[in-house]
C-alpha cells in the first residue's frame, strides 16, 4: 500500500473529534444528494413543460445541508476536506442561480464528490495513511461545475506556507534582469512545455539560480531558488508533462515580467506551486538535483510521498452498497457459525444468504467472483446434502468470510493482495468441498485471525475499563462532596488496582503508573487523618479528579485509536498527573525556563542516533524515539519531542532517506547546556528573528484585507465570499502567529475566528454589530502587531479579544474592546 502524506498527523493527533462528526457528515452529505437527485427527477418530468414551475427549493436545501457539513469539518481541524466541501457548496449554489446547469450528469458529479470525501475520512479514521491530495479528479470536476478560475492539485495539500530559504549551492554568476535574459528563459520554457526538453529544463535551472544570487530582497531570492529546484525536477523526468506542470512554468516568465519592472511582490500562491512540484519530484540519489534537494530539505519535503492525482483513487463505489456488503457479511458470518455449530435449521435460505455475499462482491470488487462463486458452490452443496458441514470445511469457509468482514471494513480495491488473497481462498474453499486434504493456515490468515481476536479483545476490554471508571467517579464524587466520610473510599483501591493490572496487560504502563499513584494517594487518605484546607491548597483532589479525566479520555481512545493511545499519554512524577502529550506550547530557551531534566536530553539523543547504526533494530529504534518524544515533552521541549516522534514515524516507514534526514536533524536540536553568562546571537536566534519578521509582513497584510472585506460587507452585507475573507482573516493570524510562537496573539485570533465560523454556519449577513467587533478587533490587532515589532508588546493579553468575542458569540451581547493604552481603538 502506497503511504501518502497526512493531513492528519496520525501519530499524534487524536481522531476522536472526527469520529464524532463522521456519521453527521455522512447524513448531510446524503441529504444534499437526495435533494439533487429530487431537483433532477422534478427538472425531467417538467420538460416540455413550463420550466419555471420547477420548484428550487431542493437546490437551496442541498445548500445548506452542505454548508453545515462545512462547518462540522472545519471544527474538527480537517483545512483540506472542508475546502473541498466547500466547492462542492460552491458549485450547489451556481445551481441555484442558473437551475438548468443541474441536470443529470452535474449531479452525479456532486454525489461522487461527497463518496470521495466520505471514503477518505473513514480511511483517515481507520489509521490509514492517507492524503486530500488524492480526491482532486473529484474536486477538478466540482471545482467546474463551480466555474471556479483556478483548479490545481496543490489546492489540497496539506502544508502551511512559509518563505523557508533553501541553502542551495550557488554560482559563480549572478544575473540581474534584462531581455537577453527573459528571451533566454521564453525560449527555453516554450521548449520546455512543447516536448519536456531536458537540457533547456536544466538551462532554466542555471538561469534561476543566477538570478537568485543578484536578489537582494528575501522573497524573490528565495523564489529563483524554489524556480531551480523545480526545472531542475523536470530535467530529471520526475514529473509529468500535464497540464498543471506546464502551467507552472508559464507562471514563471509572468511573475519573471512582473520582478523585471521593480515589483519585488512574489505570489505566495506560484511559490507555493512550486514547491508542491518539488515534493512530487524524489531524486533517485542524493547526487541528482542540489537544487531540488535543497528545496525538498527546506520544506521537509521528504515526510510527503508523491500522488497520482489524476487517477481517481476514491468515490468509486456507492457507499450505499459498501453498507450493504458488510450487513450481508455479517448476517452470513452469524449464520454460518451456528450452521457449524450443528444447527441444521441454518440451512434454510443458506443458499441465497451468500448469493447476496457474492452479488456484493462482484459489484465491489470484480477481480474476486471466483471467491464469490466458490462460497455459492459450497452453500448450495451443503443445502442438497441437508448436512452441517464438517470440520475442515467449517474452517475454510469462516476464514474466507472473516477475511471480507476484515478487507470490507477499510475497502481498497486497488489493492493487488485484495484479489491474490481471495483466489487463494476460493481455491482452498474448492478443494475442502472436494474433500481434498485440508491444508495448513497461510501466515497471513493467522495474522488475520489474531487482529480479529485483539479487536474483539479490545472491545471487551474497554467496556470493562468504562464501567470501572465508572464506578471510581461515583465513590471519589461522593467523598468530595464530604472529606470527612471516608465509607465511599473503601473500594476504591480495589477498582485501581484491577484497572492498574488491566492497563499494564495493555502496555499502558504510563497510565498504570498513574493509577498506581492514585491508589497510593487514596489508601494515604483512608489511613491517615486528614486537613481539606490543606488537601486542597496542595492540590491532592485535583490532581485525582485531574488523572480520572485524563483516563477517560485515554479510555475513550483505545476504542477507535489504540496505538496512539498508547503513544499520546505520560505520567510525570514530579507532579503525579497524567498528561497528554498534545496541546502544550514550547518553552523559552533561556536556562531559567528550561527543566532540570533537560540537559541529560543530549545523552539520549546521542544515545538513539548511535543506535541507528548498523546491528539496531528497527523496533528497537522506533521504540527509543518514541521514549524520547515522551521525555522531551516533560522537559518542555516539544520540538525535540517532535523531531523524535517524525524520525519514528519515517523509521516505520521504512523511509530510510527521511529517517536519516530525521535523526540528523534529531541529534543537532540538543545543544550543550549554555554557560551562565549571556552569549552571543547565534544562528537559531538569527533564524527565529527571520520567521517574526515574515510573520509581521505577512500580518500586516492579513489585517488589511480583512478590514477590506469589512468595507465590501458595508456595501453588500450578504457577501458570502467577503464574510470567509474575513474569517480566513483571522484563520491566517491564529496559524502563522502559533508558528512563531506567539501563543496569546494565536488565542485570540482564534476566539475571533470562532464568532466567524458561527456567524457563517448560520448563513446570516453581516449586520452592523459584526462589522463593527470585527472591525475592532482587526485594527487592534494590528497595533499589536506594530508593538510586537517595536518589542513592546507585554500589555496585550488574548483575553482581551477573548471575552468580547464569547460574549457575541454565545450571548449576542456587543461588549467593545479595551486595548492597552485606550479602551477602543
Amino acid at each position: 500500500m502506497q503511504v501518502h502524506e497526512n493531513d492528519v498527523d496520525l501519530a499524534t493527533n487524536d481522531l476522536g473529534p472526527l469520529a464524532w462528526v463522521l456519521d453527521e457528515l455522512r447524513k448531510s452529505l446524503e441529504s444534499a444528494c437526495a435533494a439533487l437527485r429530487r431537483f433532477v427527477r422534478d427538472t425531467a418530468l417538467a420538460r416540455g413543460s413550463d420550466m419555471a414551475s420547477v420548484d428550487a427549493g431542493h437546490l437551496r436545501i442541498a445548500r445548506q445541508q452542505l454548508h453545515q457539513a462545512v462547518g462540522a469539518l472545519e471544527m474538527v481541524g480537517l483545512v483540506a476536506p472542508a475546502h473541498m466541501l466547500r466547492c462542492m457548496e460552491a458549485a450547489v449554489q451556481r445551481f441555484v442561480e442558473k437551475p438548468e446547469l443541474c441536470g443529470e450528469p452535474a449531479a452525479a458529479k456532486v454525489e461522487r464528490a461527497g463518496f470521495a470525501l466520505a471514503e477518505f475520512l473513514e480511511g483517515v479514521l481507520l489509521g490509514r495513511q492517507a492524503s486530500a491530495v488524492a480526491l482532486f479528479p473529484q474536486y477538478r470536476d466540482v471545482q467546474e461545475l463551480a466555474g471556479a478560475d483556478r483548479i490545481h492539485p496543490a489546492d489540497l495539500w496539506a502544508m502551511e506556507w512559509r518563505w523557508n530559504e533553501p541553502a542551495v549551492p550557488m554560482p559563480g554568476e549572478a544575473m540581474a534582469y534584462g531581455p537577453a535574459v527573459r528571451s533566454r528563459m521564453d525560449q527555453n520554457v516554450l521548449r520546455v512545455v512543447k516536448t519536456g526538453d531536458a537540457p533547456a529544463a536544466r538551462e532554466l535551472a542555471r538561469v534561476s539560480l543566477a538570478l537568485a544570487g543578484s536578489q537582494a530582497a528575501r522573497q524573490p531570492r528565495v523564489f529563483w531558488k524554489i524556480c531551480a529546484g523545480y526545472f531542475e525536477a523536470l530535467g530529471l523526468g520526475l514529473l509529468p508533462l500535464d497540464l498543471y506542470v506546464k502551467r507552472v512554468a508559464s507562471r514563471v516568465l509572468l511573475q519573471y515580467a512582473s520582478l523585471a519592472k521593480g515589483d519585488a511582490a512574489v505570489s505566495d500562491r506560484l511559490a507555493q506551486d512550486l514547491v508542491f512540484f518539488c515534493s512530487q519530484a524524489v531524486p533517485a540519489s542524493g547526487a541528482d538535483g542540489p537544487a531540488l534537494q535543497a528545496v525538498r530539505q527546506a520544506w521537509g519535503l521528504a515526510r510527503f510521498k508523491p500522488i497520482d492525482y489524476e487517477t481517481a483513487q476514491y468515490g468509486r463505489f456507492d457507499p450505499v452498497l459498501l453498507a450493504q456488503a458488510r450487513k450481508r457479511i455479517v448476517q452470513a458470518k452469524e449464520t454460518w457459525a451456528a450452521l457449524s455449530g450443528g444447527d441444521a435449521g441454518k440451512l434454510k435460505g443458506l443458499a441465497d444468504q451468500f448469493h447476496l455475499v457474492g452479488d456484493s462482491l462482484t459489484k465491489l470488487h470484480p477481480a474476486s467472483a471466483g471467491l464469490a462463486q466458490a462460497m455459492s458452490g459450497v452453500a448450495e452443496s451443503l443445502v442438497r446434502s441437508g448436512r452441517p458441514p464438517g470440520a475442515e470445511l467449517a474452517m475454510e469457509m469462516a476464514t474466507a468470510v472473516l477475511y471480507l468482514e476484515a478487507a470490507f471494513q477499510d475497502l481498497e480495491p486497488a489493492d493487488a493482495q485484495l484479489a491474490a488473497r481471495t483466489g487463494r481462498l476460493a481455491e482452498r474453499l474448492e478443494t475442502a468441498r472436494q474433500g481434498g486434504k485440508p491444508e495448513a493456515l497461510e501466515s497471513w490468515m493467522e495474522e488475520l485471525y489474531r487482529r480479529v481476536s485483539d479487536r474483539q479483545t479490545m472491545g471487551s476490554v474497554v467496556g470493562e475499563l468504562r464501567g470501572t471508571l465508572g464506578e471510581l467517579e461515583k465513590l471519589l464524587d461522593q467523598f468530595f462532596r464530604d472529606p470527612q466520610d471516608k465509607a465511599p473510599l473503601g473500594a476504591v483501591p480495589g477498582h485501581m488496582s484491577q484497572m492498574r493490572g488491566v492497563l499494564s496487560v495493555l502496555g499502558l504502563e504510563q497510565a498504570a503508573q498513574a493509577v498506581l499513584r492514585m491508589r497510593e494517594s487514596v489508601e494515604e487518605i483512608i489511613v491517615n487523618e486528614i486537613d481539606e484546607d490543606l488537601a486542597r491548597a496542595a492540590g491532592t483532589f485535583d490532581k485525582l479528579g485531574n488523572n480520572l479525566g485524563a483516563l477517560g479520555f485515554l479510555i475513550d481512545m483505545l476504542n477507535y485509536q489504540p496505538a496512539l493511545a498508547k503513544k499520546l499519554f505520560v505520567y510525570d512524577d514530579s507532579t503525579g498527573e497524567l498528561r497528554p502529550l498534545m496541546g502544550r506550547e514550547a518553552g523559552h530557551t533561556g536556562e531559567a525556563s528550561v527543566p532540570s531534566g533537560f540537559h541529560e536530553l543530549s545523552q539520549e539523543v546521542q544515545a538513539v542516533v548511535s543506535q541507528s547504526e548498523p546491528g539496531g533494530s528497527r523496533e528497537d529504534l522506533s521504540a527509543s524515539l518514541d521514549a524520547l518524544a515522551a521525555h522531551a515533552v516533560l522537559a518542555d521541549q516539544t520540538a525535540i519531542a517532535q523531531s523524535a516522534r517524525e524520525a519514528a514515524a519515517a523509521v516505520s516507514a521504512r523511509d530510510s532517506q527521511a529517517a536519516a534526514a530525521a535523526l540528523s536533524h534529531l541529534a543537532a536540536a540538543v545543544q550543550p547546556a549554555p554557560a551562565q553568562t549571556p552569549a552571543p546571537a547565534t544562528e537559531a536566534d538569527v533564524e527565529e528573528e527571520d520567521l517574526r519578521d515574515i510573520f509581521l509582513e505577512e500580518a500586516r497584510e492579513v489585517t488589511g484585507n480583512g478590514l477590506a472585506a469589512i468595507g465590501a460587507l458595508a456595501a453588500e452585507p450578504a457577501d458570502v465570499a467577503q464574510l470567509t475573507t474575513l474569517r480566513r482573516a483571522f484563520h491566517t493570524l491564529k496559524g502563522s502567529s502559533r508558528m512563531v510562537g506567539l501563543a496569546e496573539f494565536g488565542e485570540a485570533a482564534w476566539s475571533m475566528e470562532q464568532v466567524l465560523n458561527t456567524w457563517l454556519a448560520d448563513q446570516k449577513p453581516a449586520n452592523e454589530a459584526l462589522r463593527g467587533l470585527a472591525g475592532d478587533a482587526l485594527r487592534g490587532f494590528g497595533r499589536w502587531i506594530e508593538d510586537i515589532a517595536a518589542g513592546t508588546d507585554d500589555a496585550w493579553k488574548a483575553a482581551m479579544f477573548r471575552g468580547p468575542a464569547d460574549a457575541f458569540r454565545i450571548e449576542q451581547r456587543l461588549v467593545p474592546l479595551a486595548f492597552p493604552g485606550r479602551s477602543v481603538p
